[in-house]
C-alpha cells in the first residue's frame, strides 16, 4: 500500500511540474513522452485486458455483444466513468 502511494505521489510530482513540462527528455518536449506513454497505456489497456476486448465488441456490435453474454450495459457505463474520470484530470 505504501509502495502504491509513493508511486503516485513521485508520478504527480514528475508530470505536474512546471519546470518539467517546459522542458525536455532526450531532446523531444515532456508533453510529447507523455502522450506517448499515455497512448502506449490505453493500447495496452484495449488490447491486453478483458475489459478492453468487452469493449472493443461493444463498439463493433452491441447486439452481437449481447447474444454471447457480455454485460454490455454495465460495460458501456463503465467506460463512460473511465472517459469522465480522464477528462476530469485532464
Amino acid at each position: 500500500d505504501h509502495g502504491f502511494r509513493r508511486i503516485v505521489v513521485f508520478l504527480c510530482i514528475v508530470f505536474f511540474r512546471e519546470e518539467l513540462a517546459a522542458g525536455q527528455f532526450l531532446g523531444v518536449p515532456i508533453s510529447v513522452w507523455i502522450v506517448i506513454l499515455v497512448l502506449l497505456l490505453v493500447w495496452a489497456f484495449t488490447r491486453r485486458t478483458a475489459l478492453g476486448l468487452m469493449i472493443e465488441a461493444i463498439g463493433d456490435s452491441p447486439s452481437a455483444a449481447r447474444m454471447v453474454g457480455l454485460p454490455v450495459r454495465l460495460v458501456i457505463t463503465l467506460t463512460y466513468v473511465v472517459v469522465a474520470v480522464c477528462a476530469a484530470l485532464a
